[in-house]
């Protein structure tokens, strides 16, 4: 399968198929031309796949340098991108040199960073290999790095040139980490394609597919108001925070997220069937809406998106005392009858 994404203007190949990794200088063909391929991974994608993609290139007379970093969402920050930076300086990389992000979401946000920053933008070919960065990194209009414990706090405009969708890169995922992919195709069918929903509920589906209609509705939110995908983000983004991102991953806290803004059965009970959390524990309802009040900067209103019905998110916009009741509201129903601490 064959779309085409567009962000800021600019329109990109999305390719998306089993296998189709062993097409990829076929698919990106600029690839051949390239002045130098460097492939920015992690040491956990890198033993399981570097050398299958090593060989693909190697098949039409290709080579590439290797910069291996921290994957995890700790390491997505700037000491990353100066490393990374760093050593692309050692090779006197240039424009004409092509950076490949080969690994989850935050390989694919640091190398986007380096891209945005680094000689007036190489090329960037992304290559996910985790369900949440095949459904949401491939059609990302920035580049976010984290600061401590505050996520996504630093961005800078996402410019790819060419994405490679490969679900069988996904095969070695534990359950967790696959869960944590169908809870963002969840926000998806929340928000703009119910068949998400209902694909999820059956328990049976078609992964190309499901991905595949993933991209297609979240650049169609995109296109409709981006703040849209801010549904239950806000929340999400304090839960992980709050804990460091050691205790919940990306699209477990999204799930705790979603189903703060939306409480409805429905949810709930797809969430438990996809062995995705819906309580939140550790931490009281004050300290995480505290921690959302903060990224509202002072005298403006905080932009939530309400879904009155499946596919009909609206924004609504809450300040003072109103929005802190919103926020207090929505996150204590993740703690019904608990005694949540600080």
């Amino acid at each position: 399968m064959h779309i085409i994404g567009q962000i800021h203007q600019r329109s990109f190949p999305i390719h998306i198929g089993p296998d189709i990794l062993a097409d990829l200088p076929n698919l990106v063909p600029f690839l051949r031309s390239a002045h130098r391929i460097v492939i920015v991974t992690d040491r956990e994608v890198g033993s399981l796949y570097l050398g299958r993609l090593q060989q693909v290139l190697q098949s039409v007379g290709l080579t590439a340098n290797v910069i291996t970093v921290d994957g995890a969402e700790t390491g997505k920050n700037l000491d990353t991108v100066r490393f990374i930076c760093e050593e692309l300086a050692d090779m006197s990389a240039t424009t004409s040199d092509v950076l490949i992000a080969f690994g989850g979401g935050s390989i694919i946000d640091v190398a986007g960073y380096v891209t945005a920053t680094f000689l007036g933008q190489p090329r960037l070919v992304i290559i996910p290999t985790t369900l949440f960065a095949m459904v949401d990194s491939t059609i990302c209009p920035f580049s976010h790095l984290n600061i401590r414990s505050s996520k996504n706090c630093l961005g800078l405009k996402n410019y790819p040139t060419a994405v490679v969708v490969d679900p069988k890169l996904i095969g070695t995922l534990s359950a967790r980490q696959l869960a944590s992919g169908y809870a963002r195709i969840l926000l998806y069918g929340l928000l703009e394609n119910e068949s998400l929903v209902a694909s999820l509920e059956s328990g049976t589906w078609d992964l190309a597919t499901l991905i595949t209609l993933s991209i297609e509705a979240k650049q169609a939110l995109l296109n409709r108001d981006p703040r849209l995908l801010t549904f239950g983000q806000q929340i999400s983004d304090a839960i992980e925070g709050h804990f460091r991102f050691l205790k919940y991953l990306h699209g477990e806290a999204l799930g705790l997220g979603l189903l703060a803004v939306w409480p409805e059965p429905r949810l709930k009970s797809l969430l438990q069937s996809l062995k995705l959390p819906t309580d939140l524990t550790g931490v009281s309802p004050e300290v995480i809406t505290l921690r959302v009040l903060r990224t509202v900067a002072p005298g403006e209103s905080l932009t939530l998106v309400e879904l009155p019905e499946l596919n009909r998110p609206r924004l609504i916009a809450l300040s003072g005392d109103a929005a802190e009741a919103a926020l207090l509201k929505m996150i204590r129903s993740l703690t019904p009858d608990k005694e949540a601490t600080l």
